[in-house]
């Protein structure tokens, strides 16, 4: 894990698109305040790469979502799994913004090997908390084990997060 985070802003018609990698911390934290000028009025963040966040990348965080979300569109996609397990302890980590699909992350435990697996939201929806418990290992054909209770990690769909 690295100490800083890295955020790169790209503008795709009216739509500025964010993709973050790494912690949101001391370090971090305050950057993401610096890059509210520069986005548009729509906004996607892609959050697959986010690591981790301490109580002062928390106090940041909330202050850059709760921001972000006053005069725009927000839209979250690829939550990682540890942003997941943030949110679903803590909504107000979303503001207002639409989480469009969230990365589970599976372990095998017989090769030792981490799986990622992108869901959309609305097929999330569709599946019971067994149906993602477990899954086949792409290396080894073993059972992979979501690296939570799967009740807790779609805890948020019964709380309507997504909006």
């Amino acid at each position: 894990m690295t100490n800083s985070a890295k955020i790169e802003i790209t503008q795709k018609s009216d739509w500025s698109h964010v993709q973050f990698a790494g912690p949101v911390n001391e370090e971090s934290g305050p950057g993401l305040l610096t890059i509210l000028d520069k986005i548009q009025n729509k906004c996607v963040i892609n959050l697959r790469g986010f690591e981790y966040i301490n109580s002062v990348g928390l106090r940041c965080w909330m202050t850059f979502i709760t921001n972000l979300c006053q005069s725009r569109t927000v839209v979250l996609e690829e939550c990682a799994f540890e942003f997941v397990l943030q949110f679903n302890m803590i909504n107000a980590l979303l503001g207002t913004a639409t989480v469009t699909s969230v990365c589970t992350l599976y372990f095998c435990e017989s090769c030792h090997t981490e799986e990622t697996i992108v869901y959309k939201i609305e097929d999330l929806k569709l599946k019971s908390a067994a149906d993602i418990q477990t899954k086949q290992c792409l290396h080894c054909n073993q059972v992979s084990d979501l690296g939570e209770d799967a009740d807790i990690f779609m805890y948020f769909l019964k709380q309507g997060v997504n909006r």
